[in-house]
């Protein structure tokens, strides 16, 4: 069994939860980090989820409309 620090099961949740799309105001307050220091830290992995965003900007628009 490989031994993992508290670090890296800390490190494992909040990319877990970001990737799955978890608020990250929400997020950084269970880790006790304000919201700039988990974006500095982790913002590589939500980075490339444009489809996503995408989808979500374009049903808004359509709410709109």
């Amino acid at each position: 069994m490989l031994f993992r620090s508290p670090y890296s099961l800390r490190h494992t949740a909040a990319t877990t939860w970001l990737t799955k799309g978890g608020n990250p105001a929400e997020i950084a307050h269970r880790l006790g980090n304000s919201v700039e220091v988990l974006m500095s830290t982790y913002v590589n992995f939500i980075e490339g989820d444009d489809d996503r965003l995408n989808a979500i900007i374009q049903s808004a628009i359509e709410e709109k409309n």
